[in-house]
């Protein structure tokens, strides 16, 4: 690890001697773990959290992600919402949203291959099923972490 971050600082001074213009974004998971020499000034100066996505943020990305396939949906406005409320609930990251739907639209298309009938509507259960046996990719113990991280005043 140590090769790969003396290489980085090298190839930021490098770039940054040549004064090209240039914004540098990076990001982690674990902003805890950065090492100080990434931080100090003219590297990256700045720090923002990228939240987990709360329900009406859930219910946003469920209504874009499932756009296309409406023609197989049965879910009402409150089926969204309640869905929302349950993924929100569970600490789910947009990549554990999106992950249920692909799952249940997986789900949904070996059960209609299998038996080779046409494609059912996929409805409120279909959702409920497949979170309950989807855990989140974020742990209580990776929450707690980055609570602290921000509490420590290292978030600018």
């Amino acid at each position: 690890m140590n090769r790969v971050k003396g290489k980085l600082l090298q190839v930021m001074s490098n770039v940054f001697a040549e004064n090209i213009p240039m914004i540098l974004i990076g990001a982690t998971n674990k902003p805890w773990d950065i090492d100080s020499a990434f931080l100090r000034p003219g590297r990256f100066d700045m720090a923002c959290e990228v939240t987990l996505p709360d329900k009406a943020t859930v219910y946003q990305l469920l209504r874009i992600k499932n756009h296309n396939r409406q023609s197989v949906l049965d879910l009402s406005e409150a089926d969204y919402q309640e869905l929302a409320e349950l993924m929100a609930q569970k600490h789910y990251s947009g990549a554990d949203v999106e992950a249920v739907l692909n799952n249940v639209a997986l789900e949904a298309y070996k059960c209609c291959n299998q038996y080779a009938i046409q494609a059912r509507k996929i409805v409120k259960h279909n959702y409920i099923r497949q979170i309950e046996v989807t855990s989140s990719s974020t742990d209580n113990l990776y929450l707690k972490s980055l609570e602290e991280w921000v509490l420590t005043g290292m978030l600018k």
